[in-house]
């Protein structure tokens, strides 16, 4: 309705980490705090401002009168400031902040949803450069967002297709200078164009194609090393592949890993897990129960990255 008339805004927002406040007080508390939060974001807006709850811990918020994007801005940094002091719920401190996207009704919009879709892909970019921060909608944003649709949508298709490639880098004994294994190293490439690991492994482990990803590539290792170790009797000693955190916690990862070699006719001590300390840190209980089993059907295990996690 606001379209042919004065300018406004949208404002999309989110709490930041409120899954971890249901998870551990409970979602009666979740409920209060959602109903707390309301309340003084209420308080920051002005007459005629229009507050909704979209679902779980969304918001948005429809501004009128703002004519450009310092007047949205001071309305986001006052609502995170709102948000900044603790709430008193059931006897308890619960801190929360809050993500904003902010999409100004500057320009033509179609339907609401195209304008409600800018804040919520500006809220997105406002998660991942730290949460609790807020940012505005530009072209470039919906550009990225589209490149990283087509780039899932293709890795989707790459790991039921199994198209990919392991690279294996010698492993050199200084004492000798002889080479004594390899490490597997999966690559990519989108159209003919490689992906560099560090973009398409995270993407992976985050839409859940990790695991049928990583038990290729362990299978393709196990026998290529197997068919070298016939061709080179009594000169090769192992072969590493990297595990990420979410196969060293797949129920059935030992079955995966005792099925590869045993198909490969390898020994067991021939196959080396590499695993991060990431790995080990996001879940120790059921890694360390893995890593048990593991040792005791003879897999050796090395920690990569030792050192490197951020505090």
């Amino acid at each position: 309705q606001r379209r042919g008339g004065e300018p406004f805004a949208v404002l999309y927002l989110d709490l930041d980490r409120f899954k971890v406040v249901n998870d551990s007080l409970g979602h009666l508390v979740g409920d209060e705090l959602l109903t707390a939060v309301s309340r003084r974001l209420e308080s920051c807006l002005r007459r005629g401002d229009v507050l909704a709850r979209l679902g779980g811990d969304e918001f948005a918020i429809l501004l009128k009168a703002m004519s450009d994007e310092q007047q949205a801005n001071a309305v986001a940094f006052r609502l995170q400031e709102s948000l900044s002091t603790p709430f008193s719920i059931g006897g308890r401190e619960v801190f929360t902040s809050v993500s904003i996207g902010i999409a100004l009704g500057l320009t033509e919009y179609g339907t609401p949803g195209e304008i409600m879709r800018d804040a919520d892909t500006a809220m997105y970019h406002a998660k991942a450069r730290g949460k609790a921060r807020h940012e505005v909608f530009d072209a470039d944003m919906h550009a990225r967002v589209r490149d990283r649709l087509g780039l899932e949508n293709d890795l989707r298709h790459a790991v039921g297709a199994n198209d990919f490639e392991v690279h294996y880098q010698p492993i050199v004994a200084l004492a000798t200078g002889t080479c004594v294994g390899f490490e597997s190293l999966v690559r990519w490439k989108r159209n003919g164009t490689p992906v560099p690991p560090d973009t398409f492994i995270p993407l992976a482990e985050e839409l859940g194609l990790i695991e049928p990803l990583g038990t290729w590539v362990l299978q393709q290792a196990c026998r290529t090393f197997s068919r070298w170790q016939q061709q080179f009797p009594g000169r090769l000693d192992f072969i590493t592949v990297n595990v990420s955190s979410r196969q060293l916690v797949q129920q059935n990862f030992l079955n995966i890993v005792e099925q590869a070699v045993h198909d490969a006719g390898l020994q067991p001590c021939d196959l080396r897990l590499e695993i991060t300390e990431t790995a080990l840190m996001d879940s120790p209980q059921l890694a360390a129960s893995m890593l048990r089993n593991l040792r005791d059907f003879g897999v050796k295990i090395y920690l990569d990255d030792f050192g490197t996690r951020a505090a």
